[in-house]
């Protein structure tokens, strides 16, 4: 990574000044050009600094890696006019590394892992009494989407334009001739059903039709793989997607695919126009109806403890404290699983049983749809259902009662190609974080193992 920060040098002394306000003898002038790719241009007004988005350039100058001068001017100096560079005063006699870098209308300079750098230049001068060495650099300008510039004017700025997100190097007027696509996707209608769980590898994205002329069309738009989506909000963002086309009507279509088996989902359709639509905002649920062939597969959950707030998992069975030197545990979990009429799922029809080994778990019908089970250390699973949508509300219990909670209905998922189903339940507790009474780990500090009781929770000591 390349190092161009004064906060880099140790023991740096800055000497921090303007050009116009030094009354001491030049030591060296410097004066910059502007590169892009092959081509250099000098410097010949104010506007080329703004059309790239350079507002102002820093000189600084070190000796033996040490700080000894550094300085802002306007990226485009009055000295420039009359093809002068800009001077720096001060030095005593020796050579010095110069570095010259533009900075954003934010007053920062573009970031650089390795050279070469937007921007930036660096040279050697040798401070002789007497005499005024010169140094030129060229800064490499910035690309149009990364220079702060709504280039294109069409009210978008560099990573928001789309055409950015598409080609981070090229230029913001890329996606006037395109038809952009920004999709999204959903299955089961549910946020928690991600593509392996429906055995979906990736989705395939074709574009029929016909353009004014009456040639016909048929292309793939692209394929995006399980791992591409934006899995950070939900319905699920495909990339921002681009094609090249003519006026004229057009389908766009949409099915998922598995790597093995082929399609497993019908394909949705979606027509369009171009010009009138250049900007196709989609978005495709695949529910239960949609698959070629029904889902049928279990649920597999692992439930556990969240003992205290800041955790982000804890054991499933156990609590923190001992009473009567045994330690705290919950006797029983409690589930009830809805399908999507909010029927409950009794013992027989759930058949719920212990992965590690598929044993029976003997769990109880009880009333009110509810399921009763032993607290299972290992993650669970039912039979096969057919999908649908369920949902999982869950009690941990220690008697009669309600210790911890997943505090409603948790939407759920198939197991498919995917992982088991991670259920966190969180403590039950007062308005003065007290758990109900039956459910204290602890009487007094004796009985925590290296934290303290606070209203019958064991907590962590507070530094």
């Amino acid at each position: 990574m390349l190092d161009r920060h004064a906060a880099s040098w140790s023991g740096a002394a800055l000497t921090l000044a303007l050009a116009s306000g030094c009354a001491e003898p030049p030591s060296y002038t410097v004066r910059w050009q502007l590169r892009d790719g092959d081509e250099v241009f000098e410097l010949t007004s104010v506007k080329q600094c703004a059309d790239v988005g350079l507002a102002q350039v820093r000189v600084t100058t070190r000796r033996n890696d040490v700080v000894v001068d550094q300085r802002e001017y306007p990226c485009f100096p009055s000295a420039f006019e009359h093809g002068e560079g800009v001077e720096v005063s001060g030095l005593p006699p020796g050579e010095y590394e110069v570095a010259v870098e533009g900075l954003r209308r934010t007053g920062e300079p573009w970031a650089c892992e390795e050279p070469p750098c937007i921007a930036f230049a660096q040279d050697t001068v040798v401070v002789v009494e007497g005499e005024l060495p010169g140094v030129e650099v060229e800064l490499q300008q910035p690309p149009q989407c990364d220079d702060g510039i709504d280039n294109d004017r069409d009210g978008l700025v560099d990573g928001r334009d789309p055409a950015c997100i598409i080609d981070a190097t090229g230029f913001e007027s890329a996606d006037a001739e395109l038809t952009l696509f920004q999709l999204s996707v959903s299955f089961l209608d549910s946020s928690v059903v991600e593509p392996p769980d429906v055995f979906i590898d990736l989705l395939r994205l074709e574009i029929e039709g016909q353009q004014a002329d009456g040639t016909a069309v048929d292309v793939l738009l692209d394929e995006i793989a399980d791992h591409q989506l934006d899995r950070r909000q939900w319905p699920f963002q495909l990339p921002l997607l681009a094609q090249d086309l003519e006026p004229g009507s057009y389908v766009l279509s949409a099915v998922g695919t598995n790597l093995e088996t082929g399609d497993v989902t019908a394909t949705q359709q979606v027509p369009f126009e171009v010009p009138l639509q250049q900007f196709v905002l989609e978005h495709f649920e695949f529910s239960h109806d949609q698959f070629l062939e029904p889902i049928e597969q279990p649920i597999a959950v692992s439930l556990g403890l969240v003992l205290n707030p800041a955790d982000d998992g804890g054991p499933a069975c156990t609590l923190g404290g001992y009473l009567g030197g045994a330690l705290v545990s919950i006797e029983r979990m409690w589930l009830r699983v809805t399908d999507e009429s909010g029927q409950p799922l009794d013992v027989a029809s759930s058949g719920l049983t212990n992965m590690a080994g598929l044993d029976s778990l003997m769990p109880v019908d009880e009333a009110g749809g509810w399921i009763s089970l032993p607290c299972p250390p290992t993650p669970i699973r039912s039979t096969d259902l057919l999908w649908g949508s369920y949902q999982l509300e869950v009690e941990a219990r220690i008697g009669e009662v309600a210790c911890f909670t997943s505090e409603g209905p948790r939407e759920l998922a198939p197991l498919g190609q995917g992982s088991v189903q991670n259920i966190l339940l969180t403590r039950i507790v007062d308005g003065q974080g007290a758990p109900p009474a039956g459910c204290e780990e602890c009487l007094g500090d004796s009985d925590c193992s290296g934290q303290v009781c606070q209203a019958g929770i064991c907590k962590d000591k507070q530094p």
